[in-house]
C-alpha cells in the first residue's frame, strides 16, 4: 500500500513538473524564433504571455500554408546587383533611391509568394531581427515623403531594405535554418533634410 502511494506521488510529481516544463519550453521556442517579434507582440498584449503566445502561434500556422518560392540563382544575382546600383544612385538623389528601393522589394516578396495582407507578420516567421529596422525604414520613407527626411535617415532605411531584400532572396523561403542577427540601421546622424522637392521633377 505504501509503494503504491509512493509510486502515486511520484507520477503526479513528474506530471506536475512536465505541465510546468511544456509552457517554459513553448516560450524558448517562440522567443528564439521571433526575436523581438516576441517582446513586441507581448507589449501589444498588454504583457498576457498566452494572448502573445498565441498571436505568434498562429503566425506560424498560417506561414506554413504560404506556397514561397525559391529564387533561382540568377534572380538572386539579379536582386544583388539592382541593390548595389541603388548606393551608387542614393549620392544623386536620396530619396529617389529608397523609394525604389521599397519598390523593388514590394516586387520582391510578391514574387516568393508572400502576402500583400498581413505581410509584416508572414515576414516576422522567417525573418524578424530585421523586422524592426525595416519597419523604421518604411517610417522613414513616409516622413520624408511629407516632413522631409535626413541624409543618414534616408542612408539607414536604404541599408534596412536591401537587408530585407537580400535575406529573402538570399535563401530557400521554406527552410526552418535560425536566422542569424541583423545588422543595425547606420547611425542616423542629423544631416542635411530631403524632401520631395530636392529631387529633380519633383515627387
Amino acid at each position: 500500500m505504501i509503494a503504491l502511494l509512493l509510486l502515486v506521488v511520484v507520477v503526479l510529481a513528474v506530471a506536475a513538473g512536465f505541465a510546468l516544463a511544456v509552457p517554459r519550453l513553448r516560450t524558448a521556442r517562440l522567443r528564439r524564433r521571433f526575436a523581438g517579434e516576441y517582446d513586441r507582440a507581448l507589449l501589444h498584449h498588454d504583457g498576457e504571455v498566452s494572448a502573445a503566445e498565441n498571436e505568434l502561434t498562429d503566425r506560424l500556422h498560417r506561414h506554413r500554408t504560404l506556397r514561397l518560392q525559391a529564387l533561382s540563382a540568377a534572380e538572386r544575382e539579379q536582386v544583388v546587383d539592382a541593390f548595389r546600383g541603388l548606393q551608387v544612385r542614393f549620392v544623386d538623389d536620396p530619396l529617389r533611391a529608397v523609394k525604389v528601393a521599397d519598390q523593388m522589394l514590394g516586387e520582391l516578396l510578391d514574387r516568393v509568394g508572400y502576402p500583400g495582407q498581413g505581410r509584416q507578420a508572414a515576414l516576422s516567421v522567417d525573418h524578424a531581427p530585421l523586422l524592426a529596422p525595416y519597419r523604421l525604414a518604411l517610417g522613414t520613407l513616409e516622413r520624408a515623403r511629407t516632413t522631409g527626411a535626413g541624409t543618414e535617415e534616408l542612408r539607414g532605411a536604404l541599408l534596412a531594405l536591401r537587408e530585407m531584400a537580400l535575406d529573402v532572396a538570399g535563401r530557400d523561403p521554406v527552410a526552418t535554418t535560425e536566422r542569424t542577427a541583423a545588422r543595425r540601421l547606420t547611425d542616423r546622424r542629423p544631416g542635411r533634410r530631403v524632401t520631395t522637392a530636392d529631387r529633380p521633377g519633383g515627387a
